[in-house]
């Protein structure tokens, strides 16, 4: 019933790219923030696959809403087809509803896109990742693949990818994936390093990392 209402929404568009997703599950993890976690469906027209390469975001089409959300992938593509997200509460109404109304059960449609990903291809090992606030969301999602390579062992013994981490926040409680970064530091010492900035002038930023 919910996939043929969704349709019905006029700010969706007729295309092939379009997919159907069902929020499965949603967690409040900080001050306002929230983690969602949706199973993408089959186009209600054709057979083909939601997909998307880390780092890129999905455009979301939500029923009751006439503004597009635009909202990046936070996890990888082993994990289709299933995809996460990471909101910070605000008054934009696509994020608003995915905070405050957004429900198990619910269903939207989605496309993925941006130019701004990782690359499989890219031949330089060395890679610098700089992020503030709620923008580490795309960087999560390719700093996950890089540590996909490296438990794969999908890189020369001899010269493995090098990734640096530079992420500011106001405070602990704003820092989205800390657990899941601080782990992937100290299982990969040689090839991740991360530097976590706090900017709230009562914290002693010596004390944190």
């Amino acid at each position: 019933e919910n996939e043929s209402q969704i349709f019905k929404v006029e700010n969706i568009p007729d295309d092939s790219n379009i997919h159907v997703a069902e929020c499965v599950n949603k967690t409040k993890v900080g001050k306002d923030l929230y983690q969602l976690t949706f199973l993408t469906g089959k186009h209600h027209k054709k057979n083909n696959n939601f997909s998307f390469i880390p780092g890129q975001w999905i455009d979301m089409f939500i029923p009751s809403r006439k503004t597009v959300g635009g909202f990046s992938i936070t996890s990888t593509t082993c994990q289709l087809p299933y995809f996460d997200l990471a909101v910070q509460n605000t008054n934009h109404p696509p994020t608003s509803w995915l905070c405050n109304e957004c429900k198990v059960g619910d269903v939207v449609s989605v496309q993925s896109g941006g130019s701004f990903c990782w690359d499989k291809s890219f031949e330089k090992n060395k890679i610098l990742l700089v992020a503030g606030g709620i923008g580490i969301n795309p960087l999560f999602s390719m700093l996950s693949e890089v540590i996909t390579v490296l438990d794969g062992e999908e890189y020369s013994v001899l010269d493995p990818p090098k990734i640096s981490l530079l992420y500011t926040v106001k405070s602990l409680d704003c820092a989205l994936f800390l657990k899941e970064i601080t782990e992937f530091a100290s299982w990969y010492p040689n090839s991740v390093q991360v530097t976590l900035k706090l900017t709230d002038e009562n914290v002693d930023n010596n004390k944190i990392m």
